[in-house]
C-alpha cells in the first residue's frame, strides 16, 4: 500500500473514524481549520427573596410597650439570586475542513454521511463520540469547482453535564 505522509503545522489535525456500509472502520483526516463550540441551554424562574427572620429576646431582657416575645420582620438580600437558573446544560460542536482533497474521496465522504457510528480523534489523542450535524452532501468535482474542500459540523454525543440519574 502506497501512503503519502501530509504534514501539517499550522493547524492540528483531527481524525474521523466511522463504521462504513462494510462494517469495517474507516479514517478520514481533516488537516485545515477547525473550530469548537458551545450551546447551552438552561432554565429560568423567579423566587422571592424576602426573609421572614425572627429575633428572640434574651434571657432578662424586657420587651417594649410595641415587642412581644420575639420580633419578626422581613429582609430583602441584595446578594441572593432573585432569578434563578436551573438545568442547565451545554453540548459540545466542532466544524472540520478537510483541506484539500481528490474528488475520489467523494465515496468516502458519502459513507461517512451514513454512518451510524461515528468518532473524533482531537490532537490530543482524546476519542469523542460525535454525530454529524449535516443531512446533505453535494459532490464536489476538479471540473466544476478546481479546489475541493469539505466542511463537516460534528456535536459531541454527550451532554457537558451529566445529568443521567
Amino acid at each position: 500500500i502506497l501512503t503519502k505522509e501530509i504534514e501539517e503545522c499550522k493547524y492540528p489535525v483531527n481524525k474521523i473514524t466511522f463504521l462504513n456500509r462494510w462494517g469495517a472502520m474507516q479514517d478520514l483526516f481533516f488537516f485545515k481549520k477547525s473550530v469548537d463550540s458551545l450551546d447551552a441551554t438552561r432554565e429560568n424562574f423567579n423566587r422571592s427573596i424576602f426573609e421572614a427572620r425572627a429575633v428572640q429576646l434574651e434571657p432578662g431582657e424586657e420587651p417594649g410597650d410595641d415587642c412581644q416575645e420575639s420580633l419578626t420582620f422581613n429582609t430583602y438580600s441584595t446578594t441572593a439570586h432573585a432569578k434563578k437558573t436551573f438545568n442547565a446544560n451545554a453540548t459540545e460542536s466542532v466544524l472540520l475542513n478537510t483541506g484539500f482533497v481528490n474528488e475520489l474521496m467523494n465515496p468516502y465522504f458519502e459513507e461517512l454521511m451514513v454512518s451510524e457510528y461515528i468518532w473524533l480523534t482531537d490532537s490530543s489523542a482524546n476519542i469523542y463520540p460525535v454525530n454529524l450535524k449535516e443531512s446533505s452532501f453535494t459532490k464536489k468535482t476538479g471540473l466544476n469547482d478546481r479546489l475541493i474542500n469539505y466542511t463537516m459540523s460534528f456535536e459531541k454525543s454527550f451532554a457537558l453535564v451529566n445529568n443521567i440519574r
